[in-house]
Order: C-alpha cells, then structure tokens, then sequence
C-alpha cells in the first residue's frame, strides 16, 4: 500500500463564516487527495515564504479521487472513480473535524429532449 498517491490537489478559502480558534488555520487551505485519504494542509504567506502546515484534518476515501472543485465560500467537492460526488465538511473547533457527506451519487438516467 503506497499512501503518498497523490490523485487530486486543490486550493479553497477558509469558510468566512466559521471561525478557527486554532491559530495553525491561515487565510487558505490545501487540499490533498490520495489513493486512501483526504487531508487539509494550512497554507501561510510570511514574507519570504510560503508556509506548509499540517491541519491533522484527514478523512479516508474508499475510491480514488478524480476531480476536486473548491469554491470561493470554502466548500470542497470531489469527484470519485466510483461516479459519486462527494462534499468534504472541515472545521476546527475544540479538535480538528473533517466528514465527508455524499453529494450525488449515479442514478439510472434516461435522455429526454430539452
């Protein structure tokens, strides 16, 4: 088993309307897909750097990530190889939270005209 597969990355503003009394959580996140797991990395310009640190906030996945959209409001949707779409959920409030919640999942579909 290789956890380091990394399968999507993606970058997404910190909900502005949670607050974060961790002060490890900058302005942005990274996000990490690998071949067994989600994690978020806290991203932190200073003046000479970008800095890297780790959130412990990781969810594991039970198909590879594909695809990964993160909006401007702080929300992170994956696309999997098993065709579901999934929503990641983070915070960070008296300990580092992270859930995934299905989104959309494949449905027998029938074309119809517009």
């Amino acid at each position: 088993h290789c956890r380091d597969y990394v399968t999507a990355v993606g970058l997404v503003k910190t909900d502005p309307t949670k607050t974060y009394p961790c002060a490890s959580v900058g302005p942005y996140l990274l996000v990490v897909a690998l071949r067994e797991c989600v994690q978020l990395f806290s991203l932190h310009q200073s003046d000479t750097e970008l800095v890297v640190l780790e959130t412990g906030m990781e969810v594991p996945v039970e198909s590879l990530v594909c695809s990964m959209v993160c909006t401007d409001c702080g929300r992170i949707l994956v696309g999997c190889s098993d065709g579901n779409v999934f929503e990641l959920h983070y915070s960070q409030a008296a300990a580092p939270a992270f859930s995934l919640s299905s989104f959309w999942r494949p449905q027998k579909m029938r074309k119809t005209k517009c």
